[in-house]
């Protein structure tokens, strides 16, 4: 008991003190001091945020204490003393003024700093999706960022590290981006006259069929849209024709676009598309009708065509041989590195020699050319490695070698004109009419032994002319059996292309008394030289006094001749998602790919307004 009452008595002596010291000690926020104006005219300080602030250094002082400003001002601006009346308040003025304007820039430099950093990963995701790299390359690109901004503005680095590049961020941009660029093309749709679609299907690495579906529209005002509409993966369906009818029809019901003024559709020739009973352009011309879409219009692409023609040139006994000769020096990797050693030594023009793809169209005609410009060279390295070849010594077949070299040449050159985007189908179609009649001539001239086009072949000394304009002959006469689906609406070509040159009596007869007209209009016929076609159509030509006239121009302005930007799209889809990326998502392929190919512009500054800044995780 004892010990318990001393206890008790311990403790209250001790709550007794701590009161006591409690109640002695004193605080500043207990005072209540307040900030008085007149501090403002004797010492030049003002209230911010609670504490007093110096207009001459921006220095804070957190005691309202008239001692401490007066210390403060006595020893850092004692000038200002013989400041007196007018001048003084004067002086109070203006720095309230600049003290107003700083905070203000704080605050918009504080606002805009964030704003900044979000249009950086946005810049930076869109260069990564342009590039088809992959989204974890935007940490390499921070690190790379980081590491220079280091070297050439070390007082930026913070704001470097700031931006957010994590693949979960550049992901999230990238989706962004090409939301913004499909509700674009979703807006222009709407203003479209008129509009065409190519279509073609690949398969990716994944073994997954993925429908390419691209279109080209024009408004009232020739400018012309040519963009990637869907890329639709067919995992869980067949790639029959009625499977492709159903990915069209919803790509074009997302889009809110009618077969009404649908001017035509091109494809290649697979059965699906292309069949007389129910492929895919049967199907769409059948809708097409029901509507009374009587201009509607169905190509094989020209291209595919051309191809198909240059096929029949097979030469075999000059191919065989050839490929034979490549394969064993590109197959065998010692035979390939003393190969290429032995040109490396003699200097040649050509580094190496080139394997033919039959699906790299271009690629037979430069093995060939690289082949017989190195015949020398590789006659003389198939001796030394005891493979001969023969032909070498055979003039009959070096000619053939020779011509085939030449006639490729020709061809590839075809090919190369109808590539390239926003290409007019009557240019496309010109361009293979010029070329039959290029062929024509070759077969005139080669039987009269004049080689004159063909320098390969005129460099060899016996040239059997009779088989040579045979061959030509045997592939003009391919030419003029293909590319029928365009032969039939030639009249439509010239009527677009050559309206001041066109017969009268075989228009249509909505045309003819506009195009007499337009005719007899000498000013017009004078532009119509000066300008290029679409300049001429857009700048020139009335559509309120040659209304017919300007509707035919719109749909011919809309058609796609060729599946080509269907062919350079999948060459970027399969550099995309490759062996060593196959796990990307089907849609962020396509986000990828339609920022890849797309010729719209993306305004940042409209989606980082829809997007906080965040910092870099």
């Amino acid at each position: 008991m004892a010990y318990q009452t001393v206890w008790q008595e311990y403790n209250m002596a001790s709550a007794s003190c701590q009161n006591k010291s409690g109640a002695m000690k004193r605080k500043i926020a207990d005072e209540r001091r307040a900030f008085q104006e007149k501090w403002t005219d004797d010492y030049f300080f003002v209230e911010s945020n609670n504490k007093a602030l110096c207009l001459l250094c921006r220095e804070v002082v957190s005691v309202f204490k008239d001692y401490n400003l007066k210390r403060h001002y006595i020893q850092m601006h004692p000038h200002l003393s013989e400041l007196q009346g007018e001048c003084r308040r004067q002086k109070i003025l203006d720095l309230k003024k600049e003290n107003l304007t700083f905070q203000q820039q704080l605050f918009r430099k504080s606002a805009t700093q964030p704003d900044s950093l979000v249009k950086a990963s946005y810049v930076v995701s869109n260069l990564i999706a342009k590039k088809s790299k992959p989204f974890a390359d935007g940490e390499f690109i921070k690190e790379c960022l980081e590491s220079v901004a280091d070297v050439i503005c070390p007082e930026k680095q913070s704001d470097f590290s700031k931006i957010s590049l994590s693949h979960q961020t550049v992901a999230r941009c990238v989706e962004d981006i090409a939301k913004y660029i499909e509700n674009t093309l979703e807006s222009r749709c709407t203003t479209f006259k008129f509009y065409s679609i190519a279509l073609d299907d690949c398969t990716d690495v994944t073994d997954t069929t993925q429908l390419a579906i691209f279109i080209r529209g024009v408004d009232i005002n020739f400018n012309i849209t040519e963009e990637l509409a869907s890329l639709i993966p067919l995992k869980d369906s067949t790639t029959k024709s009625v499977d492709l009818y159903n990915a069209l029809k919803a790509t074009l019901t997302k889009f809110s676009l009618t077969i009404k003024n649908m001017s035509g559709i091109v494809t290649d020739s697979a059965p699906a598309m292309v069949g007389k009973k129910e492929g895919l352009t049967t199907l769409m011309e059948e809708d097409a009708k029901q509507i009374s879409n009587v201009c509607f219009m169905k190509y094989h692409c020209i291209i595919h065509q051309e191809n198909m023609c240059a096929q029949i040139l097979k030469m075999e006994n000059v191919m065989n041989v050839v490929i034979k000769t490549i394969n064993f020096i590109r197959s065998r990797g010692l035979n390939h590195r003393q190969f290429q050693e032995f040109l490396n030594t003699l200097e040649t023009s050509y580094g190496d020699i080139v394997y033919f793809t039959a699906v790299r169209w271009l690629s037979r005609c430069k093995m060939l050319k690289h082949f017989y410009d190195l015949r020398n060279e590789i006659k003389c390295f198939m001796e030394s490695k005891g493979k001969p070849v023969p032909e070498f010594e055979n003039a009959s077949w070096m000619a053939d070698l020779a011509f085939l070299v030449d006639i490729t040449a020709h061809l590839n050159d075809l090919n190369l004109r109808l590539q390239g985007e926003n290409l007019l189908i009557n240019d496309m179609f010109q361009t293979v009419t010029a070329f039959e009649v290029k062929l024509k001539l070759w077969h005139r001239q080669i039987k009269n032994n004049n080689l004159i086009h063909f320098e390969t072949l005129s460099e060899q000394n016996h040239v059997n002319t009779e088989k040579y304009a045979a061959l030509i002959n045997s592939l003009s006469q391919d030419f003029e059996s293909r590319f029928q689906d365009f032969r039939k609406h030639q009249q439509h070509f010239s009527i677009f292309a050559t309206p001041f040159s066109v017969d009268i009596n075989m228009l249509p007869a909505n045309l003819q008394l506009e195009c007499i007209e337009l005719q007899s209009d000498i000013q017009l016929k004078e532009k119509f030289l000066q300008e290029s076609l679409l300049d001429f159509y857009k700048l020139y030509l009335s559509k309120e006094k040659y209304p017919s006239l300007h509707e035919h121009a719109l749909f011919m302005t809309s058609l796609l001749g060729s599946t080509y930007i269907c062919e350079q799209f999948f060459s970027r889809m399969k550099y995309t998602k490759s062996k060593i990326r196959t796990k990307i998502s089907d849609e962020h392929l396509e986000n990828t790919l339609r920022i890849a190919t797309v010729s719209i512009k993306t305004d940042v500054d409209a989606l980082i307004s829809k997007r906080q800044a965040q910092c870099s995780h």
